[in-house]
Parts: C-alpha cells; sequence; structure tokens
C-alpha cells in the first residue's frame, strides 16, 4: 500500500487525551493492545466514507488498460470499466477502500466537557462498567501510526469526483487524492462534535489480530507506547473483582500510572 507513505503525522503538542474501554480495559492494560477500528466498523455510516460524482476519463481507461495489457479497443472493455466504476464508487461511499489499509485510534481531547463526559462514560466505557485512559499524545506518535490529527466536524460529506482519479502505476490500486483521504477519515458529522475527538491512523502492519467478532470478522490491537499511560480512571460500576486485580496491576507493572 503506497497511499500511506505519501501522510505524514499532523498535529502535536496536544498534552493528555482520554480514551474510553468497555469491560477489555483490564485485558488491554495486561496485553498492552489497545483496539484500534476499522472504517467500516464505526458506527456512523458516513463516517470515512467519501460521495462520488463523475465518471472514469478516456485518458484514466487507457492507462487502465495498458496497466493490465488490456486491448483499449476490445468490444467487452467499456462494458467492464463501467462496472468496475460502479464498484469503485460504491467501495468509497461504503468506506470498503480505506477499510483496505486503515486501522484507527479515536481518542477524545482532555477538554471535554464535564457533561459530554458523562456520555462517553455510558455509550463507550460499558454504562460505566470500563475505564477511562488518560494518555499523552506526542507520546503515541511513534513510527507506527502514519497520521495523526484532530477531527472536524462539518455537515457537507468529503466529495470525490472520479473525473480526478488517476492511475497511479501497473499493479497498485488508484486512490483519490492523498488531502482528499485525509479529509475523509478526519471530518465528521457536528452530530459528534460533543466526543472532541482526535485520531491516529496507525500502520495496518504494526496490529494484531486479538480476537474476533460473533460473524468471523478480526478484531485489532496496536501495542501502543505503555510510557504514553499518564492515568487511569475506573468506572464507578467496575466489579470488585476486576478493581482489585487491577491497581495490582497497576501497582506492580505500571507505578508511573495515576489511578482514580
Amino acid at each position: 500500500m503506497k497511499i500511506c507513505e505519501k501522510m505524514a503525522i499532523g498535529v502535536r503538542n496536544v498534552g493528555p487525551v482520554y480514551k474510553f474501554l468497555g469491560k477489555a480495559w483490564l485485558q488491554t492494560l495486561q496485553s498492552g493492545l489497545i483496539h484500534v477500528s476499522r472504517p467500516r466498523e464505526f458506527n456512523d455510516p458516513f463516517d470515512c466514507s467519501l460521495a462520488c460524482t463523475g465518471r472514469f476519463t478516456e485518458k484514466f481507461k487507457r492507462d487502465w488498460a495498458a496497466a493490465i495489457n488490456m486491448d483499449r479497443n476490445h468490444s467487452g472493455f467499456d462494458r467492464e470499466m463501467a462496472e468496475w466504476e460502479n464498484d469503485y464508487r460504491h467501495d468509497l461511499a461504503n468506506r470498503a477502500l480505506f477499510d483496505f489499509f486503515a486501522r484507527i485510534l479515536c481518542v477524545s481531547s482532555a477538554d471535554i466537557s464535564q457533561s459530554n463526559e458523562l456520555l462517553m462514560w455510558g455509550h463507550y466505557a460499558c454504562n460505566y462498567t470500563g475505564a477511562k485512559l488518560v494518555l499523552d499524545w506526542d507520546g503515541l506518535l511513534t513510527s507506527e501510526v502514519n497520521m495523526a490529527n484532530q477531527v472536524a466536524y462539518d455537515p457537507m460529506r468529503p466529495n470525490f469526483n472520479l473525473e480526478d482519479l488517476k492511475w497511479v502505476g501497473s499493479g497498485e490500486r488508484p486512490w483519490p487524492p492523498p488531502e482528499l483521504i485525509e479529509k475523509a477519515l478526519f471530518v465528521k458529522n457536528p452530530a459528534w462534535a460533543y466526543e472532541k475527538e482526535f485520531r491516529l491512523l496507525v500502520k495496518k502492519d504494526a496490529c494484531k489480530v486479538i480476537g474476533h467478532y460473533n460473524d468471523g470478522r478480526a478484531i485489532f490491537g496496536w501495542k501502543f507506547p505503555e510510557k504514553a499511560l499518564q492515568a487511569v480512571y475506573l468506572g464507578p460500576l467496575v466489579s470488585y473483582k476486576e478493581r482489585s486485580s487491577g491497581l495490582k496491576f497497576i501497582l506492580e507493572k505500571m507505578p508511573w500510572v495515576r489511578v482514580y
């Protein structure tokens, strides 16, 4: 995947950020593997998707034919290109192309309001039975992170014109411009603004399978820098057994981490 090589780490000096975890909070600390999402796993179906307009240009079709050693004047070429165009349009809108390479860690800014933090505990910490990790943003920005930036909240869904698509070489998948990919990955509807979200795009090769959903899809985790962890807030409904195990583990293995 060449597209990520064109991307660079973005914003720095953010300070502490929050990651709300459900019942897997203790397992996350013990394994050091934090869940990273594929775009199609996000609960907003428009998140990381691109609305597509336009058509493939004649030049793009010729370049594509040359790359796969196909005769541009073949009677079935235009029909095959029309089918591929529809598939490509669908895959961008359905996040399938981004799902191919993107593994994303979502965190919240520390300036999230107290009332909105209550929502985060309910939505992402399994009804207060999980935990909130306090992480140093810059401490997360290792060589395993391709891009890191703040999410912008915009009512306009990112749009891509297929007439701007260029074939980038034999054997490679054609992609929209990197700046448009960045916009798709870091823009959400204002309805989600209460999350004060920041995102890290983690290299696919740096992630490993840590489990599976009921439908067989893999769940991915990233070995995040443990020194980036500053504090852990336990939810008020964490069980006594989990609380005791968590405190014991942190005191023995992560003495620099504050616990609340």
